[in-house]
């Protein structure tokens, strides 16, 4: 009985081993290559989270989505990180992080910017 379930553990062990080495190596997709699934605006997508929540988060998780609106600010999160806020509904913003100087460079505050990520 020890053994079996010491096989079992040793199979769990290895199906997880697989999976994170799966995971970890996954590619991500090339933003620049592909389109967009979902385009709309910085209000748009606010309005949409407002109304539901729970069915905005499934629609738009995982997918790459194009948003268009005013840039309202932009903070610097250390060396390579970096948000940039768009106008939302009402007192809402849209919050875009970027993980480069580079993507960031360029973007002023006030300007209407298109940003296309997941």
């Amino acid at each position: 009985m020890k053994k079996k379930l010491l096989l079992l553990a040793l199979i769990l062990v290895l199906i997880a081993a697989v999976a994170a080495f799966y995971q970890f190596n996954k590619t991500h997709p090339d933003l620049h290559a592909e389109k967009a699934k979902y385009n709309l605006t910085a209000q748009e997508l606010a309005l949409s989270f407002t109304e539901n929540e729970e069915t905005s988060t499934k629609k738009y998780s995982d997918a790459i989505i194009g948003i268009e609106g005013e840039v309202s600010s932009i903070e610097n999160q250390g060396d390579t990180l970096f948000t940039v806020y768009l106008l939302g509904e009402g007192l809402s913003s849209v919050a875009c992080e970027m993980n480069s100087k580079a993507e960031a460079d360029g973007i002023k505050e006030g300007e209407v910017v298109k940003i296309k990520g997941i």
